[in-house]
């Protein structure tokens, strides 16, 4: 069973970059300092995400998908930012892992992908 998250809005690119623009006041240097920040935490965000679901810690890894679904939303990341917030409420229900948060994990993980590249282009 596919989990891959999409609203129903028309398709937006992984990373909004105008938007983020937006929000730091067209102020392209705190763009990437912000950017620089989170290339590096959301990573490690990701391997904490692993070693939840390794130990099968749903407390662990909704609060990981929580600070995930944040950053992302600040940064302009919306596809990644619902990945998690789903991740983030199932976690929170289901004191067991299932394999719909195992799918949730693998999508964390695959949009990050599509994202990480369109920052280095800053």
């Amino acid at each position: 069973m596919s989990t891959h998250i999409h609203s129903e809005e028309p398709q937006k690119s992984p990373f909004q970059k105008e938007e983020l623009l937006t929000r730091c006041g067209n102020k392209m240097e705190l763009v990437k300092k912000l950017v620089s920040i989170v290339v590096e935490d959301i990573p490690r965000q990701i391997e904490k995400l692993d070693l939840a679901q390794k130990e099968g810690n749903t407390e662990e890894l909704f609060k990981v998908a929580h600070k995930i679904k944040g950053t992302s939303l600040n940064m302009g990341f919306p596809h990644l930012k619902e990945i998690a917030e789903k991740l983030e409420k199932t976690g929170r229900a289901s004191q067991i892992l299932t394999p719909e948060m195992q799918e949730m994990v693998l999508e964390v993980k695959k949009e990050w992908n599509l994202v990480q590249p369109m920052l280095t282009t800053l």
